[in-house]
């Protein structure tokens, strides 16, 4: 415990110095796992409703280009962990956007690293392998083998095929290839053999291995995604999330050739998906307006930007700014408070959630400078009157910009 802040209850200053999402972090007060239902409530039950319609693509978009950090991506990082628990036969993935060249062919890497490092893929070669030697009249590896292949768990860095009653690893993936084939007419030989030849081998290394497979294929990796669809179904999922945060990050600055790259080659994603993958996306006004352009069409006429599609994440709602404070004070008590708000009064609350017009990475900030400027001038107490005696620590830094910046 930090003795700084006993003074308040709390073991720490519960509020980020810098309210970015970042899942990579450890530390709760960044990663997103501090979360109020409640406070976004309307939102949710819309994300929800497209989910359970399965549509292609959810734009979770903010209705301003003055404003940044009203919680889309916290959103979506909500919704993929909780559709990572329910235990389903489904794959959920979060990927935050990465600015290059040919971004859906990065977003397609991403999405297949992903579902190598969760263990996906190992299901859909044992699943796979039990269901071959099952419907096989003469399989390369006894049923007993594939059982017990079955109960490994992930990550595995080696297979020695010997020990699981098969003895002839080269015929035993051509006959599985062949099976999947049968199985999924619109499976590719060539890709069933590369998949199957690496996971019966070295699964850990299939992620370098593909690649110059692909090259000597003339494929790319959307073309490895959407037969890896097939083979997820083959062995039992059901369908597939994609949330992709930050997609307006390489949007920014296309136009012309490069836009329509972008375009068609978000098409392909989708096509490879269709019926099979719902993507869920954060999206700004700059970059909704990029899609409006014809250049843009490609993409936007399998997920045009409308009702169906968006869902308009608003700035928080006056009353709710002190839900907020509480939902991360109480992550970080030590003790039972006077109240739960404490050291915050209500007024204050009001008054930073005023300044910082609503946007919650603001208002977050705020609370966080609070603590500190509190702490250091030994206040019992936050109030406006506080507040405004540090007007330029805390108030005058939570002030969003009234110009754009882009984003």
């Amino acid at each position: 415990m930090n003795e700084r802040y006993r003074h308040y209850y709390l073991v720490d200053n519960p509020f980020p110095a810098d309210a970015s999402l970042n899942m990579d972090q450890s530390d709760k007060r960044y990663n997103g796992s501090i979360f109020n239902e409640e406070i976004c409530a309307r939102e949710l039950e819309e994300l929800n409703k497209r989910l359970r319609r399965r549509t292609n693509v959810i734009y979770c978009q903010d209705t301003s280009e003055f404003m940044r950090g009203v919680g889309k991506s916290a959103i979506i990082a909500h919704t993929y962990r909780k559709l990572q628990d329910t235990g389903e036969n489904i794959t959920s993935v979060y990927i935050r956007s990465q600015k290059s060249r040919t971004p859906p062919l990065m977003t397609a890497q991403l999405l297949l690293s992903e579902w190598h490092r969760q263990g996906f893929l190992w299901s859909v070669l044992t699943h796979c392998l039990e269901r071959y030697v099952e419907a096989a009249s003469s399989p390369e590896m006894r049923l007993e083998g594939a059982r017990l292949l079955l109960d490994r768990k992930w990550p595995v860095d080696r297979v020695d095929l010997r020990a699981y009653l098969c003895y002839n690893p080269s015929r035993l993936v051509n006959s599985l290839a062949d099976w999947a084939c049968v199985e999924c007419a619109a499976l590719s030989p060539d890709i069933a053999i590369t998949f199957f030849e690496n996971y019966l081998s070295k699964p850990k290394d299939f992620l370098s291995a593909y690649p110059k497979i692909l090259r000597k294929l003339e494929r790319d990796e959307i073309d490895m995604l959407q037969n890896l669809l097939e083979l997820l179904s083959l062995s039992g999922f059901e369908y597939h999330y994609l949330f992709l945060d930050q997609f307006e990050d390489p949007i920014y600055g296309l136009k012309g050739k490069d836009l329509i790259l972008f375009s068609s080659q978000m098409r392909r994603l989708l096509e490879a998906g269709i019926g099979q993958m719902s993507i869920i996306v954060t999206l700004n006004s700059s970059a909704a307006r990029t899609l409006e352009t014809p250049e843009a069409q490609e993409f936007t006429t399998l997920a045009p930007l409308d009702n169906r599609h968006i869902i308009n994440v608003e700035p928080l709602e006056p009353h709710n700014a002190s839900a907020l404070a509480i939902t991360y004070l109480q992550e970080f008590r030590t003790e039972t408070p006077p109240d739960s708000l404490f050291p915050f009064t209500s007024e204050a609350v009001n008054l930073i959630h005023e300044a910082a017009e609503g946007v919650i990475r603001n208002i977050l900030t705020g609370y966080n400078l609070c603590i500190e400027e509190g702490v250091d001038a030994k206040c019992q107490l936050i109030t406006p009157d506080f507040l405004n005696s540090k007007y330029e620590e805390i108030l005058g830094r939570i002030r969003p910009e009234l110009v754009s910046l882009g984003y």
